[in-house]
């Protein structure tokens, strides 16, 4: 059943913030993959096939912003949804992670239903049906 399920790759260098993206996508039933920088997403990016890829902008080696440049770029990651996360938002923050390839831009804080719905817009649900929707439409029985 694990070969069913939406694959993303989640680019954090804050340990707590990829803890937190980790449990609530997996929770989720997405198949998720870490990376601590750029450059470790850009190795991991290149040799799976992920659905969608979430990234910080603020990162040490390579930023989200080069990272993003170089996956749309590669033939092989050109066509990966990319959602960037970001503390900054000025409007030439936004506009340099457009500039980049970002298909989305998710400003810090966020609340983890925004991130989801965005998710769900790019990949759908994990798998043929997600927690959230689980227990949304879930009735409650009927006592005859």
């Amino acid at each position: 059943m694990e070969e069913n399920r939406k694959k993303i790759l989640v680019v954090e260098d804050e340990k707590f913030a990829r803890d937190i993206l980790n449990f609530t996508l997996s929770s989720e039933d997405y198949d998720i993959s870490l990376a601590e920088d750029g450059l470790e997403a850009l190795n991991k990016a290149s040799s799976n096939n992920y659905d969608l890829i979430i990234m910080d902008v603020m990162m040490p080696n390579i930023d989200g912003y080069e990272a993003c440049r170089r996956l749309k770029a590669n033939e092989i990651t050109k066509s990966i949804p990319i959602i960037l996360l970001t503390g900054r938002a000025q409007k030439g923050d936004i506009l340099k992670g457009v500039q980049a390839g970002a298909d989305d831009y998710l400003l810090k804080p966020y609340k983890l239903q925004d991130l989801l719905n965005r998710v769900n817009k790019y990949i759908g649900p994990g798998t043929s049906v997600s927690l959230a929707q689980a227990s949304n439409n879930s009735e409650p029985a009927i006592a005859e």
